[in-house]
């Protein structure tokens, strides 16, 4: 069971890898808001995109960032390029929260 283990962790931490660079790709200028600043929980470089990401991996406030990643205008400036995208975020933390936590974790302590 251990060597299942070790590869269900690492499958975990390269679906996380993998998501963390979609939305560095999808949000990297997207402005701050309640959940999304520019200290931490961004997504404007990978790190902090795997903050955010894990983040929402613990369940704490995902749909805030969600949201955050959703802006459109009036709150946001188009002109700017800081504007999020509404389809693509709901589809990208919907599908992370369906899929990590949900299914990966259980399927980890299924083989424990």
């Amino acid at each position: 069971t251990l060597v299942r283990s070790v590869s269900l962790i690492a499958v975990l931490f390269i679906v996380i890898i993998c998501y963390s660079l979609i939305g560095v790709t999808l949000f990297n200028n997207v402005r701050s808001g309640e959940a999304i600043d520019f200290n931490l929980v961004n997504f404007r470089g990978f790190s902090e995109a795997l903050s955010a990401i894990w983040r929402s991996l613990t369940g704490e406030d995902w749909y805030e960032i969600m949201w955050d990643a959703a802006v459109s205008e009036p709150y946001c400036n188009e002109s700017l390029k800081n504007c999020g995208f509404m389809v693509l975020s709901v589809l990208y933390f919907s599908t992370f929260i369906i899929i990590v936590p949900f299914i990966m974790l259980n399927v980890f302590i299924a083989v424990l």
